[in-house]
């Protein structure tokens, strides 16, 4: 099924779901009605109730939800939406019917709660050992920008300024190369696995035929039924779960951690949290991200990748992603040990 089809088919269950909901609430009496449908959509009023949203405003083209420290903002008929100015792109576009704004289910639990509220699902998850991965090596350059510059030694670059940086703060840090080397992509999660490793960051740079293409992004593993970001409804969903899957909820709190500190921290443009089924996302034995830390193929942003003191830029905004993930994981815990 295409996206374009997918989407039609989430607007005409919205309405259903509406019409369905009204005719049960009228022929119960007001009573809870054992036949209700098992919901597909979350209303944004809804969203915005639970979570302490006090304010919501609505636009003809955008609803924005406020508390105290937080700002989260979807558009119509659009899979982008924000968090605190960070781009997180939805599983499926937001729906609107009769004025009320709704996202689906799937998107409410495996992509706005495991960012809003991190800690409240991440009890099952450790921290201690961290596997970075330098993306490429050997005979796979990657990306290749100006004169000699290419992805794999940039990627290597940055991912041991990365180990240095974590290895300081008290954690255990692996690469799952250390030199110009080719590794399959399968083996790189399988060196995880052995590593028992309890998350894995794979570190690319990006390259295309835009010149003008330009910013950071950072990748999770989509989830079973939904389209990857940059499908653009060419391919059919994939029903399918991978293992990856399993860390859903990790693999959105980590990337969204890592993502909103690269963009904050590098000064380039916000390409946003997406969805791949890339291998190291999709075999990944843990919570897995994959981040795009610039464009090759963009003079400007080739000059910088070139600079030692914007590598270290960028080196330093994963160290801090990738800590406050683990704050949130230590957080989980001790509300988990609270409890019990």
């Amino acid at each position: 099924m295409s996206y374009k089809t997918l989407q039609w088919v989430h607007q005409l269950l919205f309405v259903c779901t509406f019409v369905l909901t009204a005719m049960l609430s009228c022929a119960c009496d007001a009573q809870e009605s054992k036949t209700s449908p098992d919901p597909k959509f979350v209303q944004i009023r809804d969203l915005a109730d639970r979570n302490g949203f006090k304010e919501v405003k609505v636009t003809d083209e955008q609803i924005t939800l406020k508390s105290p420290w937080t700002r989260l903002e979807f558009y119509k008929y659009s899979r982008k939406a924000a968090l605190n100015g960070t781009t997180i792109w939805l599983n499926a576009a937001t729906l609107v019917s009769d004025g009320k704004w709704a996202i689906t289910r799937a998107d409410y639990d495996k992509t706005i709660m495991p960012i809003l509220r991190p800690f409240e699902y991440l009890a099952e998850f450790g921290y201690k050992t961290i596997v970075l991965d330098p993306g490429h090596g050997g005979q796979d350059s990657g990306g290749i920008g100006p004169g000699t510059l290419l992805e794999k030694n940039i990627a290597l670059e940055i991912s041991r300024s990365v180990r240095k940086g974590l290895e300081e703060m008290g954690y255990q840090v692996h690469l799952t190369r250390n030199s110009d080397k080719f590794i399959e992509l399968e083996e790189r999660c399988a060196i995880a696995g052995r590593l028992n490793a309890d998350l894995f960051v794979s570190i690319h740079c990006n390259a295309g035929a835009n010149v003008h293409a330009e910013g950071v992004e950072t990748y999770s593993l989509s989830i079973p039924s939904y389209p990857s970001t940059n499908d653009g409804g060419k391919r059919k969903s994939n029903a399918a779960a991978n293992l990856g899957n399993k860390h859903d909820n990790a693999n959105v709190a980590l990337g969204h951690a890592v993502q909103k500190s690269i963009v904050s921290k590098s000064g380039r443009a916000d390409r946003g949290l997406r969805r791949a089924r890339f291998v190291v996302l999709r075999d990944a034995p843990c919570p897995a991200t994959l981040v795009e830390c610039g464009f090759l193929s963009n003079a400007v942003e080739a000059k910088l990748l070139q600079n030692q003191a914007f590598v270290e830029r960028i080196s330093h905004a994963l160290v801090i992603g990738i800590d406050d993930y683990i704050g949130q994981v230590r957080k989980a815990h001790l509300i988990a040990a609270e409890g019990e």
